[in-house]
């Protein structure tokens, strides 16, 4: 079935599906990509040091995806996580959309940061939770 094509009888979820996917293969095509990378993603300073800091597994693409980031010792403001294309992106990106949230659901002050065509960084302006575990959710804007 064509990526943009909707039939009768079709869930909604799996409309859904359909248009995700054309929708990040129409902006990959407008990027000049011919391949989707999947990111790597290292812990910045914000998500503290010592025991318990750590990524979870990375699910998705460079143009959208989602991780755990667990606070360890001493967590604080700045760089919570920095991510980095599996394909390096052939434009600056126009920006990134960033959500963050603890498990019980809080938000986390977030933003994107150093945005290239490598990668980006996710930038925190408070202390996250000692022992939190934070799902991170973005959107590449090409």
């Amino acid at each position: 079935m064509p990526l943009n094509q909707f039939t009768s009888g079709q869930s909604l979820e799996e409309a859904q599906y359909v248009f995700d996917n054309f929708t990040t293969f129409n902006r990959g095509m407008k990027a000049g990509r011919t391949a989707f990378g999947v990111p790597t993603v290292t812990a910045g300073v914000g998500a503290g040091t010592g025991g318990g800091a750590a990524i979870g597994t990375v699910t998705g693409s460079d143009f959208a995806a989602n991780f755990t980031v667990t606070a360890g010792t001493t967590p604080a403001v700045g760089t919570l996580a920095t991510v980095t294309y599996g394909t390096p992106l052939g434009a600056f990106p126009s920006g990134v959309v960033v959500n963050v949230s603890d498990n019980a659901g809080t938000a986390l002050t977030t933003g994107a940061g150093s945005l290239t065509a490598n990668g980006f960084s996710i930038v925190t302006t408070q202390s996250p939770t000692l022992n939190h575990v934070y799902t991170v959710n973005y959107l590449v804007i090409q």
